[in-house]
Order: structure tokens, then C-alpha cells, then sequence
């Protein structure tokens, strides 16, 4: 059963305003590893919400953090980064530039897209889990139930 530690636990019910730091580095192109140095290399990086363990011995598991807050420090760090090497442009960088406008919009609609599905299925994920306990729990009382029914008839049976 996994274990979870809340950092900040202004944000237990809220689930949907958060990214694991695997969606980071899988939306951003950075590592986990270099998401994981940003906490001692720069002041400014949001800290994380809650961590997800896949064991109860705390091994393995997951970071998340506010999407918002995330999304806002690695759109510096990129800003960052792209101040760093300037080069001189091409003919080909000037046709790709006017063909980028529009990829740029198409792309930005698209991940809004892909993130409501994603705030959705969070959502629905937490949903299914809380009703999966529900649902385990009365399976076991009903099994109980019915083992003690068939026992208790069992021995009034043979008297």
C-alpha cells in the first residue's frame, strides 16, 4: 500500500491543481533529476506539495507540486536558459519564424486541451479510488457476513 507525506496540506482535496514531478519533465523535456536539483539551486523554486511513496518502507514514489507555481518557474528557468549562446539567425530560422506564430497558438490550444483531460481524469482517478474503498470494505464485511451466517447455521443445523 503506498504511503503519502502532504508538505502542505492546504492542498489535501485539491488534487487537481497539482503535477506530479514526472508530468514536469515529461511536459518540459528537463530530467527528474535536474527537477530535483532546483530545489538546492535556486530560491525561487516552488516547493513540493506532497510526496507519494510506493512502499510502506518509503521507497520509491513520487513528487508533486502546484501546477501553476511549477509552470511559472520553469517558463524563468527556460527564459533563463535561452539568454545563455545567442547565435547569429539564418535564412532557414527566418522562414520557420513565420510559420511559428501559428504553431505556437495550435500547440498552446492543444496542451490546454490535453490538461483539462488530464485535471478531468485526476479528478475521476480520486473519485474512483475513494470508491474503491468503499466498495473493498462492504466486500469484506458481506464476506464476513456470510462465512459467520453459514457457520452459525451449520452448527444449529447438526443439533
Amino acid at each position: 500500500m503506498a504511503k503519502t507525506h502532504w508538505y502542505r496540506e492546504e492542498y489535501k482535496g485539491r488534487e487537481d491543481e497539482l503535477i506530479s514531478r514526472q508530468e514536469v519533465a515529461a511536459r518540459t523535456g528537463y530530467s527528474v533529476r535536474t527537477i530535483d536539483k532546483w530545489r538546492t539551486r535556486y530560491d525561487d523554486c516552488p516547493s513540493p506539495v506532497k510526496r507519494e511513496w510506493r512502499s510502506e518502507m518509503g521507497t520509491g514514489g513520487e513528487v508533486w507540486y502546484v501546477e501553476r507555481e511549477i509552470n511559472e518557474f520553469t517558463d524563468k528557468r527556460r527564459a533563463a536558459a535561452g539568454n545563455r549562446g545567442k547565435k547569429k539567425n539564418t535564412p532557414l530560422d527566418a522562414e520557420r519564424y513565420e510559420l511559428v506564430p501559428t504553431e505556437i497558438e495550435a500547440d498552446a490550444e492543444r496542451l490546454r486541451s490535453i490538461d483539462a483531460i488530464l485535471k478531468t481524469l485526476r479528478k475521476r482517478v480520486v473519485e474512483a479510488q475513494e470508491e474503491r474503498k468503499v466498495v473493498a470494505r462492504r466486500l469484506y464485511e458481506n464476506r464476513r457476513f456470510k462465512e459467520k451466517y453459514e457457520r452459525d447455521n451449520q452448527l444449529s443445523g447438526s443439533e
